[in-house]
């Protein structure tokens, strides 16, 4: 005999940041609703590198009914230190979640509810908010295939540490804050290490006496800049030693190989673009956007934000920049590649008309087709909602309107 399926108003999937602040703010109002986790909470924070800090200062971590309010608003917690946070919250309100539950599919039901399928049994759900987080699927480039197969190729979301890597060189892809950070450690590990340039933010922590995030979030730089994004992008930084910029010209004075984009690769030969000229330029750039924007912002407010003293960007020692067309792996010593390439969606489990032909979510505010259907912190309807203390203001939308169709 088929087991009857549990009947739940609100499931929420996922129980990281969002979920959780999505779980509180649908408690706050007295709504009915369980949270799934495939693994543990925080499971996929658990899932970053080991030495992983916040790169947001403490102060811009807090969550719906949860601010921080320990003795360093400017500093950076540890990854496990945060995960401890995540915990702690869910505890606070008895945050309803299934840990362990895997769901393998949402559809919809011929009477307008939802029908998901999970690992624990079958739930129909009048309402359901995927909080799964922006960072599913590993994304490799296709030209993957051509390593040997006698060097290892990781995803930075596998990296652990350094003594987990096989020993020799290693060729970082990508200078993102991922790839930028995992390329410090191996060099601080004594790794001799190769770095590929693509994109990468601009190499300021602080500026005019404040730290980037402030000028983003409380200042509101984001508006600032043309059709509302961020002057510059957003900046090349770590938390660990009390918050620093990751500047890839200061990478190279210490002796860090930059290099080019990857064109192709054939066997242990990686072709290589005459780029890196070009997307250094690309940093300065938007590092003068950013300045300038801040510039431009305490000039109309009056902000008591002194000037900066002027310091030169450090000098590339050993000459040019440009790299040669080619890298030969094994004439280098490279044993591992690590992927620093980001992610892409995994939402196929969404039998809904909610996905576009990338597999990338199409229904933000859940309205339209699939009505009744939210995206919580997935850089959705809210741009910078991945923001860990900003998702709280995007939750509280999605709560208000599953509470308005509740009382409907």
């Amino acid at each position: 005999m088929a087991q009857r399926a549990e009947h739940v108003a609100t499931v929420v999937i996922g129980a990281g940041q969002a979920g959780l602040a999505t779980s509180h703010e649908l408690a706050r109002r007295g709504l009915d609703h369980i949270v799934l986790e495939r693994g543990r909470i925080g499971e996929a924070w658990w899932g970053r590198w080991d030495s992983l800090c916040m790169i947001l200062p403490n102060q811009f971590n807090g969550l719906p009914g949860f601010p921080y309010q320990g003795p360093e608003p400017d500093g950076f917690q540890a990854r496990d230190a945060w995960v401890g946070d995540l915990e702690r919250y869910a505890a606070s309100f008895a945050a309803p979640v299934r840990q362990g539950v895997v769901v393998s599919a949402v559809e919809r039901r011929p009477d307008g509810r939802f029908s998901v399928r999970t690992s624990a049994g079958g739930i129909v759900a009048e309402q359901v908010v995927v909080a799964t987080g922006a960072y599913q699927a590993p994304r490799v480039p296709d030209l993957a295939a051509g390593l040997p197969a006698d060097i290892t190729a990781v995803h930075s979301g596998a990296y652990r540490n350094p003594g987990a890597l096989p020993p020799g060189a290693v060729l970082v892809v990508g200078t993102g804050n991922s790839g930028s950070q995992i390329a410090e450690e191996l060099h601080r590990a004594g790794r001799p290490v190769f770095l590929s340039v693509g994109y990468s933010g601009f190499p300021l922590r602080r500026y005019r006496g404040r730290d980037v995030v402030w000028w983003r979030f409380t200042a509101q730089l984001d508006q600032l800049g043309a059709a509302g994004r961020n002057p510059g992008g957003f900046a090349n930084i770590t938390g660990r030693d009390g918050g620093r910029a990751l500047d890839l010209r200061r990478f190279a004075r210490d002796g860090v190989r930059l290099l080019g984009r990857i064109r192709a690769i054939d066997g242990g030969a990686v072709a290589l673009a005459p780029d890196l000229a070009d997307s250094l330029a690309d940093i300065d750039r938007r590092t003068d956007a950013f300045r300038r924007a801040v510039d431009a912002y305490v000039a109309t407010t009056g902000l008591d934000a002194p000037a900066d003293e002027p310091t030169p960007p450090p000098e590339i020692e050993r000459g040019d920049p440009d790299t040669p067309a080619s890298l030969d792996l094994r004439a280098e010593g490279i044993g591992t590649v690590v992927w620093a390439t980001g992610y892409g969606w995994d939402l196929g489990w969404l039998r809904l008309p909610a996905l576009d032909a990338g597999g990338a979510p199409l229904n933000p505010g859940g309205v339209g087709p699939c009505a009744g259907l939210y995206f919580a912190g997935m850089r959705l309807a809210a741009p910078a909602s991945t923001a860990i203390g900003r998702v709280g203001a995007e939750v509280g939308r999605i709560a208000a309107a599953i509470a308005a169709q509740a009382r409907a």
